[in-house]
């Protein structure tokens, strides 16, 4: 018997006008709210999410079935390697000042959908939020070959660059209240 682990249950859809969370069985992964289905599967080191199209929407490590410790810097976003679809930006959080993240994203509902540069994710709810102000990117050629082209995407400005860097745990943590 085949024993299959609900990986994707509980995380947000990777839709953008979506709030649902997704639901996951063994032949496929369903968002709660939209309805939307993906495949999903397995390699040696991560999860894939996959839309009916075959683009890889949402990945996630996978845990070392021998039980070995995952370095705690392998989940953070790289500034210089990032994501296409990512946008770095400073959130203005109420109460907090702002807070520096990779990503973030506006929901249908208001609500902000961000990843930290350590890799966890969350949201706050529009009344927390202050403002947005996007950090500039640019794209170069990540290949040190000379016939090769590689697109790569990172934060433009050195002064960006270096705050996505890890800080040791002194960064503030964004706190959502409800």
């Amino acid at each position: 018997m085949t024993v299959t682990q609900q990986i994707w249950d509980g995380d947000d859809c990777p839709r953008v006008l979506c709030d649902g969370t997704l639901q996951q069985d063994e032949a496929a992964v369903e968002c709660s709210e939209c309805g939307e289905t993906w495949t999903h599967h397995t390699d040696e080191s991560e999860h894939l999410l996959i839309s009916r199209a075959g683009k890889i929407v949402k990945r996630k490590q996978r845990v070392l079935p021998d039980g070995g410790e995952i370095d705690a810097e392998s989940d953070r976003v790289d500034p210089e390697r990032l994501p296409d679809t990512y946008t770095p930006a400073y959130v203005d959080v109420r109460g907090q000042g702002p807070v520096y993240v990779a990503n973030y994203e506006t929901l249908s509902s208001g609500w902000v959908s961000f990843t930290e540069w350590r890799g966890r994710e969350g949201k706050l709810p529009p009344h927390r939020i202050g403002g947005i102000r996007e950090v500039r990117t640019e794209h170069y050629d990540q290949s040190d070959e000379e016939r090769v082209y590689v697109k790569g995407k990172r934060v433009a400005d050195a002064d960006d660059l270096d705050r996505a860097q890890p800080d040791d745990g002194a960064g503030k943590a964004v706190v959502a209240d409800d």
